[in-house]
């Protein structure tokens, strides 16, 4: 709900200080599709939240078991069928969950690909025009256009990336935490639960789960990086084009 009031005062405060810029409207066609967009995506990032908290607990859970050395002791005078109950149900609950988030990345994905799309034209053009309105007046050009609304816009684009890109990025950090506590509990009570957690460790490898938008892109901290070198790749061969131009005028 804050990402939602925070992009509907952005789009104000754009159409309030440049109505009139041809890139603002252009924007302004697309103001309609962000909200909507923001809508969709802020009810996934809100599924894949609750996900990450089930992961954190059952992670939690699983902690327990090789917390302090008294409680591996205890572990290890419990009854084989009790231990090996619980890592079953644990396993069965992580297969539930992997399961849930890819149903729910599956409905998800195409919406995913056309809003980081979207983020990142609206994330290139506005780049440029912050870009370019500074290299203007540093180079002792005449620019009026308002540069705090292009750079506002600019942030608050590389903020969804980031959202998305560290909200999603859990997922994966959890299901390999993991796998590092499976290691441990099995290096702690190994010789009564070996099979179960062999079995667990292979289902982890097995599903491999990350987000996607459509298979296209993977939703991690990588979509970062690679959005913003390519807008700054876009946005520095656009200015050399424009200089070209304007030299050949």
């Amino acid at each position: 709900m804050v990402r939602v009031l925070l992009k509907t005062t952005s789009i104000l405060i754009w159409l309030r200080f440049s109505i009139f810029n041809s890139i603002s409207d252009m924007l302004l066609l697309l103001c309609g599709t962000l909200l909507t967009n923001r809508m969709v995506e802020n009810q996934f990032l809100g599924y894949i939240y609750l996900i990450k908290k089930r992961f954190q607990r059952l992670n939690q859970i699983l902690s327990d078991l090789t917390q302090s050395p008294q409680v591996a002791q205890v572990i290890k005078v419990r009854q084989k069928n009790d231990t090996l109950s619980c890592l079953r149900k644990n396993r069965f609950i992580h297969y539930d969950l992997c399961e849930i988030t890819k149903d729910i990345n599956r409905c998800f994905s195409w919406a995913l690909l056309a809003g980081i799309s979207l983020s990142f034209l609206i994330f290139t053009c506005v780049g440029f025009t912050s870009a370019r309105i500074i290299y203007n007046r540093l180079f002792g050009g005449h620019d009026n256009e308002n540069i705090y609304v292009h750079i506002i816009w600019t942030a608050l684009k590389l903020s969804d990336f980031m959202t998305l890109a560290i909200l999603c990025s859990h997922i994966t950090a959890e299901i390999k935490n993991t796998t590092k506590i499976l290691f441990n509990v099995k290096e702690m009570i190994g010789p009564l639960i070996f099979s179960e957690t062999k079995i667990f460790l292979n289902q982890i490898i097995q599903w491999d789960l990350k987000i996607t938008a459509a298979n296209f892109l993977d939703v991690d901290m990588t979509l970062i990086y690679n959005l913003v070198t390519c807008a700054a790749t876009y946005i520095v061969i656009m200015i050399q084009m424009g200089q070209l131009n304007q030299n050949q005028h």
